[in-house]
């Protein structure tokens, strides 16, 4: 719709006001009037237009059993407690990982890993929850070759 500059500020507060979005732009060569056929001067003119329906907000899922419920809404992600895999702690290379899933529901579990190298060196991976199965299954593989097929 057109509103002249001298309107402008008024109508743009008065459909905001109304849940609409409002988008300035440079007027065109095409002559209009101020309004397009409606008075921004009087208020309850505005009132012949319906405010668009509120946007639903998507489900949010409940924490799960592994949830650690700190912060997930800051995260965006539900979280285990964070799992460190460094025996010894003289490794070259620390790994951290835990579980995941976003907050917005039907969503699956993953698995987040993080590999530490130094204070400001941090490779973080997500890995679906059954990659995260074979690669512990391969890993255990290669455990039993090391030990000659044993555990």
């Amino acid at each position: 719709m057109y509103v002249c500059p001298d309107h402008a500020n008024q109508a743009v507060t008065v459909l905001e006001a109304a849940g609409f979005a409002t988008h300035r732009l440079a007027g065109g060569t095409e002559v209009k009037r101020c309004g397009d056929g409606m008075d921004f001067t009087d208020p309850t003119a505005v009132r012949i237009l319906t405010a668009p329906a509120p946007v639903a907000e998507p489900s949010i899922t409940p924490h799960p059993a592994w949830c650690d419920r700190q912060n997930c809404a800051g995260r965006d992600e539900h979280r285990s407690v964070a799992l460190e895999a460094n025996p010894d702690g003289t490794e070259i290379l620390a790994v951290r990982l835990w579980l995941a899933q976003l907050l917005i529901a039907d969503t699956a579990a993953l698995v987040e890993v993080e590999f530490i190298a130094g204070p400001d060196e941090t490779d973080g991976h997500v890995l679906p929850l059954a990659q995260a199965i074979a690669l512990s299954n391969r890993i255990r593989a290669l455990v039993d070759l090391e030990r000659g097929g044993r555990r």
